[in-house]
């Protein structure tokens, strides 16, 4: 703890100038906030199995809200929430009472904290957003934020702590854990597979978060977003440029997460993307793309190739972590069979590998798909609970959208909820073979309460036979 006490100590006294600035312009809080939502691990100050977690991001969302609690009280506004919050917050109430039936209280201890980091998320962003600018300037800072992990993970892939073949600990990166003194190393050597593949350990990003998965599924929140971007300026030559290398930059990363979930799911999100309209696809691009594969194929690490281009390696006998997912899911079932009402708490890590026949899994362990794991935590009254809350904040998105679509000076509010659905939904189906929503997902809650204002403004505005400047939003 010595050790921690002088960053601590840095971060207390970078609080003070920070909460002056917020004071003066809420808006700065809000963006220091946003800002640091992709760099989870870099601005830690604990490790990750902590059972309490102390970060920058702690010390500014805590100012930040009681800054814009204090705007609200002195100029008598009135605090804005949701009817959406009813669902989660039964959701909140059933997962408390999971102290009281788990058997992994720590882990539970820290769900909890997470769950409610949530709400207080929801929050502060939802009664932050007034005004068109507020919400592109967000967004803008968070897209840019993730940029900068892409471009830091590179350099420490290329020249940093990829040349010495990545972080080797006691603390395994692959169970979504690491130290806070390798917070700025981003990649790790994977030994999951060390049988199956002749001995070899293997490179895997995991960019300035706890896991490649995590970081995976940050980056393809932020494809939607770029690839409308880059649609957008296709008739400013430097910006489309800037745009493509960004947007191949974050394609890039997700191959080097070396994770076969991610890149699939990142192609899914881009075929869904150009299904959609955020991206109008034609014959130069195709020819591009191709291009760009090739040299893509060239330049390949070959800790990628040997896990995820060797066709070997999708026979069940060839990859231990194809094989234990399997298992994994065969225990959850069994877990809700036993604990449909009440499940075994959040955060549970010890009851799967009790579940798991044959020792293939650690001491501890999640059921690797998010469905499956809030029923056997919070059983069906819980699951049901949380994903009407999901279902519901998607048909904001999709009923803002079919709102805005016909308006021309809502137009960019339309695309922005289209890309905001293709986030959303990449988050669901990445979702089948990983527990997402246990992970730091910031921004898919960002994107969430967006679709929320926009909704919410697309309520109140007139209908379609008079002049959008007849009524303030």
């Amino acid at each position: 703890m010595a050790l921690r006490s002088p960053a601590i100590a840095l971060a207390m006294g970078l609080s003070i100038p920070i909460a002056i600035a917020t004071l003066r312009w809420p808006f700065f809080g809000f963006a220091f906030l946003t800002f640091l939502l992709p760099l989870e691990r870099i601005q830690r100050f604990t490790d990750d199995t902590s059972e309490f977690t102390i970060s920058i991001m702690r010390f500014v969302a805590l100012g930040t809200l009681a800054v814009l609690m204090l705007y609200r009280i002195t100029r008598k506004e009135r605090i804005i929430w949701d009817k959406s919050w009813i669902l989660y917050g039964g959701y909140v109430i059933i997962a408390s009472f999971g102290l009281f039936v788990s058997s992994d209280v720590g882990g539970t201890k820290r769900a909890l904290g997470t769950i409610g980091a949530n709400c207080i998320f929801l929050f502060m962003y939802l009664n932050f957003f007034r005004t068109r600018k507020q919400i592109y300037a967000i967004l803008g800072i968070w897209i840019g934020a993730s940029l900068l992990a892409v471009l830091y993970s590179t350099y420490d892939w290329h020249l940093g702590s990829g040349r010495d073949e990545g972080i080797q600990t006691e603390v395994d990166p692959g169970k979504g854990a690491q130290t806070t003194e390798n917070r700025w190393s981003t990649v790790w050597q994977d030994r999951a597979e060390w049988e199956t593949l002749g001995g070899h350990a293997l490179r895997r990003s995991m960019g300035p978060t706890s896991h490649a998965a995590v970081y995976g599924i940050n980056m393809i929140m932020t494809l939607p977003f770029l690839i409308y971007l880059l649609q957008r300026s296709q008739r400013q030559i430097w910006r489309m440029t800037a745009l493509a290398s960004a947007l191949g930059l974050t394609l890039y990363n997700v191959m080097l997460t070396n994770t076969r979930a991610v890149m699939l799911q990142a192609a899914l999100t881009c075929a869904l993307c150009i299904g959609l309209g955020l991206f109008k696809i034609r014959t130069f691009h195709l020819l591009i793309g191709i291009v760009v594969a090739g040299i893509g194929l060239l330049l390949m690490p070959p800790d990628v190739y040997n896990r995820i281009l060797d066709i070997e390696n999708y026979d069940l006998e060839n990859s231990a972590a194809m094989r234990v997912r399997i298992e994994y899911w065969k225990a959850g079932m069994r877990i809700i069979n036993d604990n449909w009402l009440v499940g075994m708490g959040v955060g549970n890590e010890y009851e799967i590998p009790k579940y798991v026949k044959g020792g293939l899994t650690a001491e501890k362990s999640t059921v690797h798909n998010t469905f499956l794991q809030f029923f056997l935590e919070v059983g069906v009254f819980g699951w049901l609970l949380f994903y009407s809350f999901v279902g519901t904040l998607l048909y904001y998105a999709n009923k803002a959208a079919r709102t805005f679509k016909p308006r021309p000076d809502w137009q960019l509010e339309y695309k922005i909820l289209v890309a905001i659905q293709v986030a959303m939904v990449s988050v669901l189906t990445f979702g089948l073979q990983v527990d997402v929503f246990l992970f730091p997902l910031k921004g898919w809650w960002l994107l969430a309460t967006i679709a929320t204002v926009l909704y919410r403004w697309s309520q109140a505005l007139p209908t379609l036979d008079e002049s959008v400047e007849t009524r303030k939003v």
